[in-house]
């Protein structure tokens, strides 16, 4: 916080004939930088090109588990979440003042849900001299314990500013978490004096929806596997089956066990 406070209004190297104080939340910035003294998150780096505040503050922010923010026409930094804190439910939304016809509700691409492993590379500074002054860059990777050890791989560098083991650690165990636990987004538009909300408040939403899912597709080999996205787990499928000639379909209950089927020569339709 002290590094992007500094950047946003240092005259001589930073944003500091563009911005003024007034456009900048001191005391969040304050209370953001006891937040990371207190984790232990500190920026050990160099800033050798020109960036764009905006965007390379908010980036570099995620991963100290902060957020920036424009508040009231001023930048703000705030903790992604209340670690030690039960969270404060700030408001209830329902029918009665949620806007007619405003409602929005959207699932996140399946795929993009799907826990991933997450591979982190900081740097770790060397305590004395005796095996050389070069820093080494360290790699590590997170994963729930539901995870499979084999889910998909993502890759992010800290090693430019990162030298803590343990916020590596916590900024995949965060990434690991939002994308299991972050499934779908609301709009909706609401009176004036329903509309104190703050960013990053959380509040109760009690609404009924009818929901669609999508149809699944795939296909039965002459071996009987059964190729899908996402895959089929084990279990009984109620399923549209066409065997590849003519026009007619049957709707059978299918059983999947080991990525295979009894089923032969066809295409399913879930």
């Amino acid at each position: 916080p002290e590094v992007l406070y500094d950047m946003m209004t240092n005259t001589r190297y930073g944003a500091g004939n563009i911005l003024n104080s007034e456009q900048i939340d001191k005391e969040s910035f304050d209370a953001a930088a006891d937040f990371c003294e207190g984790r232990r998150y500190f920026f050990d780096g160099i800033i050798d090109d020109k960036v764009n505040i905006r965007s390379w503050g908010a980036q570099v922010a995620r991963n100290y588990l902060l957020d920036l923010v424009v508040r009231n026409g001023k930048f703000a930094l705030q903790p992604v979440c209340d670690f030690n804190n039960p969270v404060t439910i700030t408001g209830l939304f329902t029918a009665g003042n949620i806007i007619e016809d405003t409602f929005e509700m959207s699932y996140a691409d399946e795929q993009n849900r799907i826990p991933p492993r997450v591979s982190v590379r900081w740097r770790e500074e060397k305590a004395n001299t005796e095996n050389g002054l070069f820093p080494v860059v360290r790699q590590l990777t997170v994963r729930e314990a539901s995870t499979p050890e084999d889910a998909p791989l993502e890759s992010i560098d800290l090693s430019e500013y990162c030298t803590s083991e343990e916020q590596a650690i916590d900024v995949a165990k965060y990434i690991c978490r939002t994308r299991r636990l972050i499934t779908h987004s609301v709009k909706f538009s609401t009176t004036p004096t329903q509309a104190a909300l703050d960013i990053g408040a959380v509040f109760k939403l009690g609404m009924e929806t009818v929901t669609y899912e999508q149809p699944q597709n795939g296909a039965i080999s002459d071996q009987g596997v059964v190729t899908a996205w996402p895959p089929l787990g084990d279990g009984t499928y109620d399923v549209l089956l066409w065997d590849g000639t003519g026009n007619s379909l049957q709707e059978v209950s299918m059983v999947v066990s080991g990525g295979t089927t009894t089923y032969q020569i066809g295409r399913a339709h879930v």
